[in-house]
């Protein structure tokens, strides 16, 4: 299976931050590299006529065009008066079955012996850097002073149970694909990266080790990566690319990278997913 994703499009019409022209070259570079899937791994927009837009340009881009949320898509509406959990459950998987695409938070897409799964993931504070380990039972409080999400998602429930009831989705999601005896090879996208190995560590800069907490869902990456035949994990939201490759002991290595789009910079990666696969296109 030939998979594209993109991330962190931030799609604003108005171009403030990443203009529909630097979208649609994104997009028309991923149609030409042919995949059969094609994921947006989160942070389309922010507002719902932004994420209209932002999924609109992919249209018809792979027989398989699939999105996720990522938390800048599920910031308050307030010019529609939706609030986060109205548009993650309601309003993001209308629009996607109204534009013909699916909404892969709750869905597994296969191909040949290959399959997907993904999630928006959230974060549980579990990828705080060690040296900050002892502001844990903080971390909520002092969201507000390190992350936007604090003023502008509005669960109703807290990040950890947020983070908890998307991880055993993807992980009944996961076990459901992994009984297949044809599945050989499972990717497994997100928004929020999984692995300690995505996120990008600054041991000499307290600030950065605590905001680390809003940025990853290690608790998931640990279930995720106990699961041989899953061998690539690739995730956005950290606005900083890595790629890697995991030495799992008694199962194959498990490749990982994360979408290095910016702010009016989105970029996008093509993979073969098999029990030997590789990056062939980054753009």
């Amino acid at each position: 299976m030939r998979l594209a994703v993109s991330s962190d499009l931030h799609f604003d019409r108005r171009g403030h931050l990443t203009t529909p022209a630097a979208v649609a070259d994104v997009a028309a570079r991923l149609r030409a590299a042919r995949p059969d899937v094609v994921v947006l791994a989160g942070d389309i927009a922010h507002g719902l006529d932004n994420i209209r837009g932002g999924i609109e340009a992919f249209v018809g881009c792979a027989p398989v065009v699939a999105v996720l949320a990522g938390n800048h898509d599920v910031w308050r509406d307030d010019a529609l008066a939706l609030g986060s959990r109205q548009l993650f459950d309601e309003s993001l998987p209308a629009l996607c079955a109204e534009l013909g695409v699916t909404w892969l938070e709750n869905t597994v897409i296969r191909h040949g012996t290959s399959a997907v799964v993904g999630s928006l993931a959230w974060y549980d504070y579990s990828a705080v850097d060690p040296s900050q380990a002892a502001l844990a039972p903080h971390l909520a409080s002092l969201k507000r002073l390190h992350n936007a999400d604090a003023h502008r998602v509005d669960w109703p429930n807290t990040d950890p149970d947020v983070a908890a009831r998307l991880a055993d989705g993807l992980m009944a999601r996961l076990a459901a694909v992994a009984a297949d005896p044809t599945i050989t090879s499972i990717a497994v996208v997100t928004h929020v990266p999984l692995l300690d190995e995505q996120l990008i560590r600054k041991p000499d800069d307290p600030r950065w080790g605590l905001s680390n907490a809003y940025f990853g869902h290690l608790t998931l990456g640990a279930r995720v990566a106990a699961e041989p035949r899953v061998t690539l994990v690739v995730s956005g939201h950290t606005h900083g690319a890595r790629a890697g490759v995991r030495d799992r002991p008694g199962m194959p290595p498990l490749r990982y990278s994360v979408i290095g789009s910016d702010y009016g910079e989105p970029v996008g990666e093509v993979f073969e997913v098999s029990s030997r696969h590789s990056v062939i296109a980054h753009w």
